[in-house]
């Protein structure tokens, strides 16, 4: 079948007639001219199906290009933060991580040394700088692989844009949004267990609370659903004349005893966040620093 160059209908070859007839607009022309330009038509998409071809191997291999650099950048950089990390984590270490007070478990008299030392053994046991450096560690490497991610979507779809006219905004903003929350939850986490109160021994302060010890509970944290799994703690205690309870940190429930009665509270001090670390029996103790109600 042969079209029409006017109209684009149908061209017939009617019998007799050297040339072709349009069944639409009933135009002649040549045969020989119409089957030329039908050759010459389908030459010029072969070689423009070709060029575009080439245009599409071209940018790919560009883009396969750009990929393997941008991989081999973030290789080289999570390899280099994980030296760092193996190299420090040797290295470092909290120099009270294991300390014991060189003391009788219960003392009569509560000084700076004696609180000093009790701290030191607080202190030992729940700060780790290793534990920080490998969070601190694992954030960065999480946060360039999922650069890299982002990078390997966007670069590639404004470059099939610019070339190709191709649109694929949908998936870079998938791709962005999925990276965003990816390095927001790493940071989240990281950023609760560097929000932890710390003080350190050799800048920290002692004072003593005087509590009216009425015990302790915990239970399963409400949130609305029927599966919690996290545990909150309270304390009880008496204030003027009322029973009154406070929420307080796992750390902390568990050095308050089980008894009732008076007690004084060790508290580390940097002048704007206090630390309480330990719990003495008010009967067998003499405070020796500053003590102030327990609130």
């Amino acid at each position: 079948m042969f079209t029409c160059p006017y109209c684009g209908g149908e061209a017939i070859d009617e019998p007799g007639n050297d040339a072709l007839v349009c069944t639409s607009c009933g135009r002649l022309f040549d045969l020989d001219a119409a089957a030329d330009e039908e050759r010459e038509a389908a030459e010029i998409e072969k070689r423009v199906l070709g060029e575009l071809m080439a245009e599409q191997d071209a940018l790919e291999k560009r883009i396969r290009r750009f990929r393997s650099i941008l991989w081999g950048i973030v290789v080289v950089l999570s390899l280099a933060v994980i030296c760092v990390c193996i190299v420090k984590y040797v290295s470092s270490s909290n120099p009270y991580e294991g300390y014991t007070s060189d003391r009788a478990d219960v003392m009569t008299v509560l000084n700076e040394e004696v609180l000093s030392e009790d701290y030191k053994e607080f202190y030992g046991a729940s700060s780790s700088a290793k534990k920080e450096l490998v969070l601190i560690s694992s954030v960065l490497i999480v946060t360039f692989v999922v650069i890299g991610l982002f990078l390997s979507s966007l670069v590639p779809a404004r470059l099939r844009k610019t070339v190709l006219g191709e649109d694929e905004k949908g998936n870079v903003v998938v791709v962005f949004i999925i990276s965003f929350f990816l390095v927001l939850i790493s940071i989240f986490n990281v950023a609760i267990y560097m929000g932890k109160k710390k003080i350190s021994p050799s800048k920290a302060e002692y004072r003593l609370y005087v509590i009216e010890y009425r015990g302790k509970e915990s239970k399963l944290a409400d949130y609305g659903t029927d599966y919690a799994t996290e545990y909150v703690y309270y304390i009880r205690f008496m204030k003027d004349g009322k029973e009154h309870s406070k929420r307080v940190s796992g750390d902390e429930y568990n050095f308050f005893p089980k008894d009732k009665g008076k007690y004084y509270i060790g508290a580390a001090s940097d002048g704007s966040s206090h630390i309480n670390f330990r719990v003495y029996p008010a009967d067998k103790s003499i405070p020796q620093v500053t003590t102030v109600d327990y609130e």
